[in-house]
């Protein structure tokens, strides 16, 4: 199991509200660590802001 999901896994054991993203599974592929620097940037932005929507943590547009 991936570094990744067992520091997912142990957040969530923890009570930390997080959730598991599989981005291929979404048609996103090609990532870095640095998500916030790769060309499809804008669509991993919607993904976090969808989910801050659902925790109403931003406003709604």
């Amino acid at each position: 199991m991936p570094k990744v999901r067992r520091w997912y896994e142990a957040l969530a054991a923890a009570g930390v509200d997080a959730q598991w993203i599989d981005l291929p599974s979404r048609g996103i592929a090609g990532n870095s660590h640095a998500l916030m620097a790769d060309t499809n940037s804008d669509a991993i932005g919607e993904i976090v802001r969808g989910w801050m929507r659902e925790k109403n943590l931003v406003a709604p547009s």
